[in-house]
């Protein structure tokens, strides 16, 4: 219910820490699942940090093909994209180092469009924002 009423108002980020052992199971064509898409679609923040499983939290919810780097686990570190932070982010660290096995970069070149890498390399990202427009997703019905 708290993601319903905060879909239908502007300028939140919700922040999806690495999740290392599932995440939310739910239809993906079902209420909450959309109430998440409606989120992100009416100007709010979702921001990813990069982990197998967000990866493929974000790939089947907003319906995107995220991509692991080449090489699977990156060993970092990973800099902070002077100029793709924003506000919430500027007393983080500028330098993220891998902690175990829990990084899994994205491939830059498969984020949507729109979206703004937060921590990564020239290839790379591991924390990043994406933007979702319904009438643009693909595999989706549009409207």
């Amino acid at each position: 219910q708290r993601l319903k009423a905060a879909a239908q108002r502007c300028c939140s980020t919700v922040v999806f820490p690495p999740m290392q052992w599932g995440f939310p199971i739910m239809n993906t064509l079902g209420g909450g699942a959309q109430n998440l898409r409606d989120f992100v679609a009416n100007g709010n923040t979702l921001v990813v940090t990069g982990g197998i499983v967000s990866k493929e939290f974000v790939n089947r919810y907003f319906r995107y093909n995220l991509e692991e780097a080449d090489g699977g686990y990156g060993r970092g570190p990973w800099f902070k994209v002077h100029g793709g932070t924003y506000q919430a982010f500027e007393a983080s660290p500028n330098v993220l180092p891998q902690r175990g096995v829990s990084a899994v970069p994205i491939k830059k070149a498969s984020l949507p469009e729109g979206s703004t890498v937060l921590w990564g390399t020239s290839t790379e990202a591991v924390v990043f924002r994406i933007r979702y427009c319904e009438a643009e997703a693909p595999g989706g019905e549009g409207g």
